[in-house]
């Protein structure tokens, strides 16, 4: 299991989907924010993907709900963490990693 934070085009998430598909094994989960993400991944590999929409007046628990069902995980994966709406994703990152953990 792969857990994704933000997946704009799509470019990273055809990327990773397209290894588990050659390993032959392994999901991808992907939270966002918008619907508007993925344009670019091939229909192909959707099989392994499963894409959340966080709700947007609880984020913050809605990444611990998730972190917390899929603790399989192995890799966690996001991309610009500190810029544009990046700084509330990872303000909520922190929070929702805090309250998995305790």
């Amino acid at each position: 299991m792969v857990i994704e934070t933000g997946v704009a085009a799509g470019v990273s998430t055809n990327a990773m989907l397209s290894a588990l598909q050659i390993n032959g094994a392994g999901n991808l989960l992907s939270l966002d924010i918008t619907l508007k993400v993925g344009e670019l991944v091939d229909d192909k590999l959707k099989t392994r993907w499963k894409l959340e929409i966080l709700p947007e007046l609880a984020r913050e628990n809605s990444f611990a709900k998730y972190l917390k069902e899929n603790n399989e995980a192995t890799i966690f994966f996001t991309t610009q963490i500190t810029q544009g709406h990046g700084k509330l994703r990872n303000s909520i990152m922190w929070s929702a990693t805090y309250q998995v953990s305790n």
